[in-house]
């Protein structure tokens, strides 16, 4: 089992893409290094808090990839406002892509609560990873309160793609596309490019000219553009 679980690491290093593939190496040498040789000697790391946070992270990371279902019930208790915040991140981000619904109470408590802001956001984005509709209700109540942060706001946007609640997500991100905040209009106008229908052209038309800029994106107007555009291939396939 360890020369299977260090060759998985090795191999999965190899396989990467060239851009990251030196990175993803030195994560693998400073696991090994570590004494990570095994599935349970990497977890052993992962569950120790003498272990450096940017080795527990990395942890996190691979040990999602090499068995997603056999870590996750390891995860949960990463959340905790104790642990070093590196480690809480990724543990967040792989929760959502195992779409581990046992995670969806903590991390509801994480968007409810926390202190740290990007914590809440990214809790809303494993939330709409994990598509548990129940959350629905809370996500869009959240979303339309303009005291909220903004970057919670957004991911919060998107994650309502994921919950099959149409009826409930679409009303609540038409109001906000002429939110006082432009990423909070950027991700409602993404959002509607998803699940939104015809009858929402209207009101995207209207934030064409809207060259507010989003930061490693493009301008609100710029996205209403491309959303229209895709609301209309989809209703015309």
């Amino acid at each position: 089992m360890t020369e299977d679980f260090v060759k998985w690491m090795q191999d999965f290093a190899n396989s990467a893409h060239p851009d990251f593939r030196e990175g993803i190496q030195q994560d693998v040498d400073a696991i090994i290094e570590h004494g990570g040789i095994s599935f349970d000697s990497a977890k052993a790391l992962l569950e120790s808090k003498e272990t450096d946070a940017k080795i527990r992270s990395t942890c996190v990371w691979l040990l999602s990839r090499y068995d997603a279902q056999r870590i996750a019930p390891t995860l949960i208790p990463l959340l905790d406002s104790e642990v070093d915040r590196v480690v809480r991140i990724q543990a967040i981000i792989d929760l959502g892509i195992q779409n581990a619904g046992d995670a969806v109470d903590p991390l509801l408590n994480l968007l409810r609560a926390d202190k740290d802001q990007q914590i809440r956001a990214l809790s809303a984005y494993a939330l709409g990873e994990i598509g548990d509709s129940r959350v629905a209700d809370e996500l869009i109540a959240i979303l339309v309160d303009q005291s909220e942060n903004a970057d919670v706001r957004g991911h919060i946007a998107e994650a309502l793609i994921n919950l099959d609640m149409r009826d409930k997500a679409i009303p609540a991100l038409v109001s906000v596309l002429h939110d006082e905040d432009p990423s909070v209009r950027f991700w409602a106008v993404f959002a509607l490019g998803e699940i939104g229908s015809m009858d929402e052209i209207p009101h995207l038309q209207k934030l064409i000219a809207d060259d507010s800029p989003i930061p490693h994106f493009h301008s609100v107007g710029r996205e209403a553009m491309d959303t229209i555009q895709s609301i209309i291939n989809r209703h015309n396939s």
